[in-house]
């Protein structure tokens, strides 16, 4: 059977080598599946062009670095942690490739009204697509479940052959599509206002790049015209973290770079607004495992 919008091939890149893997699943008998992939960029590349891909969903999960996609014409910016989902037929593209950038991916083609899809019936089907599609262009919880699939999917690929392999991976690509979609607001659920969605992901954006200052959470909820409960509840939803505790992350990794750089460890907490050392080392250590003294401590060369 010919499934509907299937994406050309000529429209994607298929590689298989260290650190940029593009893999066709049609060839390993999933024509429902047109790749799955994981980048792991080392140097700055070009940037790709505007593109689409016809009756197909688009997921590309960012773990290592930071990464700006553009859909419909707007930037996102997408930082570790991060779930960009681009619809059917909407223009996008990576904005830039920077190094040290990770992130894995998944596209799909939507199946015609009433087919099954991979080991879904056709009504489990329905109900999977209508969550997909309902989805923001950009989610940030539950993202530690979907990457783990992820590394599950490629190990299976890796390590499986045969009907063991597509068993495997037919099971997989289920579960992290399931996880996906479990990310769209529940039917009947109103989804999140987009203008306070984006002012939640511009107050975090605040936090990732001036993590020194102080962010009370009255002003914050203030800010997006909401109670200080309801602001926190909001907050979590589009980062998986509490406003504290993504703040207290923002600061341990502005803290990291700086220990790197040779800055003391008393300088280090106190450029980042702790209280105190004992306060910094804590936060430190409970983020990190080690305190910042261990951190900074000059490795040895066996």
């Amino acid at each position: 059977m010919k499934l509907r919008g299937v994406v050309p091939e000529g429209e994607f890149f298929f590689r298989d080598k260290p650190g940029s893997r593009s893999i066709s699943m049609r060839d390993i008998g999933f024509p429902e599946v047109v790749r799955i992939s994981h980048v792991c960029q080392r140097q700055l590349v070009e940037q790709p062009a505007d593109h689409v891909h016809g009756d197909s969903i688009e997921i590309e999960l960012c773990v290592k670095g930071r990464l700006q996609y553009s859909n419909a014409g707007r930037v996102y910016r997408l930082s570790a942690g991060s779930l960009f989902v681009s619809g059917a037929g909407v223009p996008h593209h990576i904005v830039a490739l920077p190094k040290n950038l990770e992130h894995y991916g998944i596209c799909v083609v939507i199946p015609r009204k009433g087919a099954a899809f991979l080991g879904f019936t056709p009504r489990e089907t329905s109900a999977l697509f209508r969550r997909l599609k309902a989805l923001p262009p950009v989610s940030n919880s539950n993202i530690r479940r979907i990457h783990r699939t992820f590394r599950e999917l490629f190990a299976a690929y890796d390590s499986l052959r045969g009907a063991e392999r597509t068993l495997a991976m037919r099971a997989l690509m289920m579960v992290l599509l399931s996880e996906v979609a479990g990310l769209a607001p529940a039917e009947g659920e109103r989804a999140s206002d987009p203008s306070r969605r984006e002012r939640i992901v511009a107050i975090a954006d605040e936090m990732v790049h001036s993590p020194e200052k102080s962010y009370p959470l009255g002003a914050l909820a203030e800010r997006v015209f909401l109670s200080v409960q309801n602001f926190s509840a909001q907050f979590r939803r589009v980062t998986g973290w509490s406003p504290h505790a993504y703040l207290v992350r923002c600061r341990i990794s502005a803290a990291k770079r700086l220990l790197r750089k040779g800055v003391s460890v008393a300088a280090a907490g106190e450029r980042l607004g702790f209280s105190s050392i004992s306060h910094f080392s804590s936060e430190f250590k409970h983020v990190v495992g080690s305190s910042p003294s261990e951190y900074a401590r000059p490795r040895r060369v066996s």
